[in-house]
């Protein structure tokens, strides 16, 4: 009986662990469906987020074209910038040349027109003074004229002998 009892006892313990053993394989079995389906719903998520993903990429990629077009823009209107200054420069000194030759040239004029007048006045001076020379002189003889009897015959520039005095 103790054979029956241990055969029993041991199909007894073989049946409690072969259920056991399933009981576990059962849970393992869950637990892997379970990992499986969140593995798949991680999966979808990951699809999502690549889509996602690549077309925010996309989008990246053209607003960096669209930066690089601005830029490029914005270096053409830097050159055009360093032009306009360039030819403001060069206008500026166009402007200044021409100013300094007109200022000299109106200098000279000036200058020639000054010179013309001191010549002019020079000269008037001097044709003043022949005037005033003359003016004296006439001056003097009509005074000397004017000083002598009528007929006494003096100083009229003729002598009394039939001849002139000088």
């Amino acid at each position: 009986m103790i054979t029956e009892w241990c055969l029993i006892a041991a199909t007894v313990i073989f049946a409690v662990l072969t259920a056991g053993l399933l009981i576990g394989l059962k849970n393992i079995v869950s637990r892997i469906v379970l990992m499986q389906q969140s593995s798949q719903r991680l999966e979808l998520d990951v699809r999502t987020l690549m889509v996602k993903l690549q077309g925010t990429t996309e989008r990246a990629d053209k607003t960096l074209a669209l930066v690089s077009d601005q830029l490029k823009a914005v270096s053409g209107l830097f050159q055009a910038a360093s032009l306009f200054g360039e030819s403001v420069e060069n206008a500026s000194a166009a402007v200044n040349s021409m100013t300094a030759a007109l200022s000299n040239k109106a200098r000279q004029q000036a200058e020639r027109i000054e010179n013309k007048k001191l010549r002019g006045l020079d000269e008037a001076l001097d044709w003043a003074e022949v005037g005033m020379t003359a003016w004296q002189l006439w001056q003097s003889v009509r005074d000397k004229i004017a000083k002598k009897p009528a007929c006494s015959g003096e100083g009229d520039g003729y002598d009394n002998r039939g001849g002139s005095d000088s």
